[in-house]
């Protein structure tokens, strides 16, 4: 690397460091921390042109994509569950403030939809406890708020909210399922770059679903077959 090329470098550090100190808004950065989440509801109530920020490096993301990635799998019981509720109603003053935020894609062309789908922390355990699930919840009130985002493939493997949630989790979530399903039933044929589709996922981990049983009678409910 050249002097040249190492000055330009070092001036698009003191760049992006001197961004995030002084540019970004206080709702994106109470977002990323994760240990300011209750104070989102009233940052948007005050300042609810800031849920519209993307920023301005990548990956180019929002507030409601930060909060979204942050999951809550590492932490104890007790302080899981209040992060859980934090963000529950972190997303709820979000989406109600601005709801078409839910259609931004980040850099890798994913919608918060896509981000909840690959992070949401669901426990292994009977249906009902995972339908009851907050970030669960969180993913349906997103679909709720918005519904063209369910069929919406992402950039870098092609891959739908589905894909994701067919091939992150050991559990799935039964009403989510079904309601992705509702409101985008093509998603099911739709391929990702290795030529899967969230069936082909399904069928390749069947195995190592806990609630399989479960999912294949949502896909028949919904005269989707096997």
């Amino acid at each position: 690397m050249t002097g040249d090329q190492l000055q330009c470098c070092y001036r698009e550090q003191v760049a992006y460091a001197f961004y995030e100190r002084f540019r970004l808004p206080k709702l994106y950065k109470y977002a990323s921390s994760g240990n300011n989440w209750d104070l989102i509801p009233a940052r948007c109530r005050s300042h609810p042109k800031e849920t519209a920020y993307v920023h301005k490096y990548p990956p180019h993301d929002t507030a409601l994509h930060r909060l979204l990635r942050h999951s809550t799998r590492c932490a104890d019981e007790t302080t899981r569950s209040y992060m859980q509720e934090w963000k529950r109603k972190a997303v709820e003053s979000i989406l109600e403030a601005n709801h078409s935020i839910t259609s931004v894609k980040d850099a890798f062309g994913r919608t918060a939809l896509h981000i909840v789908c690959m992070e949401l922390y669901v426990t292994s355990g009977n249906d009902e406890t995972v339908n009851s699930n907050s970030d669960t919840a969180i993913a349906m009130r997103i679909v709720d708020a918005n519904r063209s985002v369910v069929q919406l493939a992402d950039t870098m493997e092609w891959r739908t909210p589905l894909h994701y949630l067919m091939a992150r989790h050991d559990c799935i979530p039964l009403a989510l399922l079904s309601q992705l399903l509702e409101f985008a039933p093509q998603a099911v044929e739709m391929k990702d770059t290795t030529s899967e589709t969230p069936l082909d996922i399904f069928r390749r981990r069947e195995a190592e679903i806990s609630n399989a049983t479960s999912v294949r009678k949502v896909f028949a409910s919904s005269q989707i077959e096997l």
